[in-house]
């Protein structure tokens, strides 16, 4: 689990937005791996605003 750059506040509107981050999560397929990653983050108060998934198995 990577977590990246941090995104500072934007000065220009006047409006201090809430903190942003990028989660990156990487391994095995398995049943679970979302719903376990998303209660954790959850459980910290975190809002998940965007979720991609990708796979390089190009059967599945």
């Amino acid at each position: 689990m990577t977590l990246t750059a941090v995104v500072p506040p934007r000065a220009a509107t006047g409006e201090t937005p809430a903190p942003q981050a990028s989660l990156i999560v990487q391994g095995a397929d398995a049943t679970g791996i979302v719903a376990a990653v998303t209660s954790v983050l959850s459980g910290h108060g975190a809002n998940i605003v965007s979720l991609d998934q990708y796979s390089d198995n190009p059967q599945g």
